[in-house]
């Protein structure tokens, strides 16, 4: 999976964005904690409790989703409303786990 990161001060999605390769938490001499990719500076935040709470959201996007397929029936009273859903029974063995190819995320500004 490709992660893009939107820059924190950027405004523009094609101007701030950066291809992640690895990320790292640095204490700054202003004692404010920066999440960095090489030189670049992604993003700022003022405790570090904060800036791993980011990196938490981050690492959750790259998980694998489990996305279920399945099928559903539908009856219908007489007015046309919908009053039961039926699902079949094997419609978790249609399960499969599944990895976005590409995905875009935008730093918290605070």
């Amino acid at each position: 999976m490709e992660l893009w990161i939107r820059v924190q001060k950027n405004k523009q999605l094609n101007q701030g964005l950066v291809k992640i390769e690895d990320l790292i938490l640095e204490k700054d001499n202003a004692n404010e904690w920066s999440i960095r990719q090489s030189c670049d500076t992604l993003a700022i935040y003022k405790t570090e409790k904060r800036a791993l709470e980011v990196l938490d959201e981050i690492q959750n996007l790259l998980k694998p989703k489990l996305i279920t397929k399945f099928k559903s029936d539908v009856k219908y009273n007489e007015n046309g409303t919908p009053i039961d859903i039926l699902i079949p029974y094997d419609a978790f063995e249609k399960s499969e786990i599944q990895e976005l190819s590409t995905y875009i995320y935008e730093m918290p500004k605070d």
